[in-house]
């Protein structure tokens, strides 16, 4: 399996090519070859003004060498906010023909995958974390549509990672969900403990609460990993110490690499089932009949 990952400082410190390596090795034996391709400046977009689309537009540049190879997948991810500034943006209308430029320049059997990304942990993005990833949910469902109009065809789908986030976010909240409605500037209706102190979505976090701390890398690499295979990630091995944005996985305790495993395995096959994905799923969780709700959801 080969694949590239281009993106901006998220994609770069996440490290794919070690992280989802790590796990298609061990899970399916694939002998992955990931190459990490991002635009290492911060904020780089997916618009045909930046970067990105000008790497395609550029014959000798090396993303236009890996494609030549027809590798099996592009991992394309946008600047972390536009995907949710809606229609009104112009922003956001030049990112979302960006998606259908790279589908109409890509290879016809490269697989497109848009990494949707995680709202800021403390975001005043509408009051609170919950706001501001349903408003990237559904900038990236757009961006996915309107590639899908590509005049080449071709696929794109895409990798819920922040919907990854919203679920361990959401444990802490009652009954398990969250609402639009915020109590208090970057606290979610009902889902104060998620944001205070340390807990299993505070470790998803670098210190500036945007960018992904080895934790989050790891939980984007699970999700990744089953959309590929059609796989649970549960029982792989945790992370190695060379990912995520200046922070150490050494610390991360097992029973929270298991938490993780189960909610990538869960957002990928029940939350997003409605998805299309590049391959089709193998995995069905069993119901608990006792437990906690988290039991209950997660049980294998």
């Amino acid at each position: 399996m080969e694949g590239i990952a281009t993106g901006n400082s998220y994609t770069y410190y996440c490290r794919p090519d070690v992280s989802l390596k790590q796990l298609l090795d061990e899970g399916v034996g694939a002998n992955a070859t990931i190459h990490r391709e991002p635009y290492r400046r911060g904020g780089a977009t997916i618009n045909s003004q930046k970067p990105h689309t000008a790497m395609l537009q550029t014959p000798t540049h090396n993303l236009n060498t890996l494609l030549d190879n027809k590798p099996d997948f592009l991992i394309l991810q946008d600047q972390s906010q536009i995907p949710a500034l809606g229609d009104s943006s112009a922003q956001y209308r030049d990112c979302r023909e960006g998606v259908k430029f790279f589908r109409e320049n890509i290879p016809a059997e490269t697989d497109l995958i848009l990494y949707m990304t995680w709202g800021r942990r403390n975001s005043e993005w509408k009051g609170c974390f919950s706001n501001m990833q349903e408003d990237l949910k559904q900038g990236y469902e757009d961006y996915r549509d309107y590639g899908l109009q590509a005049t080449t065809g071709g696929s794109v789908y895409i990798a819920p990672v922040g919907l990854a986030f919203q679920a361990v976010h959401d444990q802490y909240c009652a009954n398990g969900t969250s609402t639009r409605e915020c109590e208090a500037p970057g606290v979610s209706a009902g889902c104060a403990a998620a944001t205070t102190g340390i807990t299993d979505f505070t470790r998803l976090y670098s210190g500036d609460g945007s960018h992904p701390h080895c934790a989050g890398c790891y939980l984007s690499a699970l999700v990744f990993y089953a959309i590929l295979t059609g796989r649970s990630p549960v029982g792989l091995s945790g992370p190695s110490d060379d990912i995520g944005f200046h922070g150490s996985c050494e610390k991360i305790p097992q029973e929270t690499i298991l938490n993780y495993q189960r909610i990538a395995a869960h957002v990928v096959f029940n939350v997003t089932s409605h998805y299309d994905y590049p391959y089709t799923p193998t995995w069905t969780p069993t119901k608990s009949p006792g437990g906690s709700f988290w039991e209950k959801l997660y049980q294998l």
